[in-house]
């Protein structure tokens, strides 16, 4: 886990990294709207997105985001989780 600091170098709380594996992902535009949905979201810092292996990787303070707001926004956007670490 990484400690996390506003531009003031305060620090905000504990970043966690999870990977997941997501079905869904193979239609055109998805990864994109992955990203832009989870960013949207208070707490996640950072998205990444493999579109080969159909994953995604991201960081977030669970502090300010459950790590299940984080499945069911993905479910909602008709992705099933395959498997997470």
């Amino acid at each position: 886990m990484a400690r996390c600091c506003d531009p003031r170098g305060d620090i905000v709380g504990t970043l966690i990294t999870r990977n997941y594996r997501l079905g869904g992902m193979g239609e055109r535009g998805k990864g994109d709207e992955v990203v832009d949905t989870l960013n949207k979201i208070d707490g996640v810092k950072s998205v990444e997105i493999d579109k080969t292996s159909q994953g995604i990787t991201v960081k977030f303070d669970p502090g300010q985001v459950p790590e299940d707001h984080l499945i069911s926004t993905l479910n909602s956007l008709g992705h099933s989780i395959l498997n997470h670490a």
